[in-house]
């Protein structure tokens, strides 16, 4: 890593609230020192060329190009909203040839340009060290074997994205076929108006991933994993 991704991996692993404890300040100190790191960061990500919070849903996937991922999937969807009606918005995956399976959405205010909402990178990455969590800012599940530390999860790509794949790369390995599951759902988040109950909604939203993963390019299904099945109706009550 060069000084900039240095610098970065530095300001993301800082807590401002913890620091303000540690020099003995007030709460308002810890606010001062939170707007000064957001500040510090979006300059360093934006010299870096990489995501950052208040891109435009353009300059998110600028970086996505520019990162090496190609689109391989897009979906339409309809989000009912309540005081303008129908309001159209997209789901996308985006795939990266080291084993990386991005997707993300879009949220439109009525009136404006679609957003950039929602994205998660999702991986299998093997690493002889397990002290890098903070930085990565991951979900998911962790596996202990001979090799050394598999994390199976995903991160929010808002912030951040390639700096934190450049470390990866550097320090450690994508598994290429994923050995685990490393996401949840794909789906609209539109998933939760969804008619039933919650155990009617999460079903759903796992056959809409079901579907997603089936149109994706075969070198993508034939690399990643996915293998939840929907949840029989035995606990709901009567």
């Amino acid at each position: 890593m060069n000084q900039l991704d240095k610098k970065i991996k530095r300001l993301m692993e800082t807590d401002p609230l913890d620091l303000a404890e540690k020099v003995g300040g007030t709460l308002d100190t810890g606010a001062s020192f939170l707007l000064d790191k957001s500040d510090q960061l979006k300059k360093a990500l934006h010299e870096q060329g990489d995501t950052h919070f208040g891109m435009s849903l353009e300059g998110y996937k600028g970086v996505f190009r520019s990162a090496g991922f190609e689109k391989v999937y897009s979906e339409p969807f309809t989000r009912v909203d309540r005081d303008h009606g129908e309001v159209k918005e997209a789901l996308e995956a985006w795939w990266h040839g080291i084993g990386i399976l991005l997707y993300s959405t879009t949220f439109t205010w009525p009136g404006s340009e679609p957003k950039f909402n929602i994205g998660y990178a999702c991986f299998n990455w093997l690493s002889p060290d397990r002290r890098d969590s903070t930085f990565l800012r991951m979900s998911g599940s962790f596996h202990t074997d001979e090799r050394g530390f598999l994390r199976a999860g995903n991160f929010d790509v808002r912030e951040g994205l390639i700096t934190r794949m450049k470390y990866m790369v550097e320090n450690g390995k994508f598994l290429l076929p994923w050995e685990k599951e490393a996401f949840s759902f794909i789906a609209p988040y539109t998933s939760s108006d969804l008619p039933g109950d919650l155990h009617d909604r999460i079903n759903g939203s796992i056959r809409h991933t079901i579907g997603v993963v089936n149109m994706l390019p075969k070198p993508v299904r034939d690399s990643i994993l996915y293998d939840k099945r929907e949840h029989p109706h035995t606990r709901r009550k009567k």
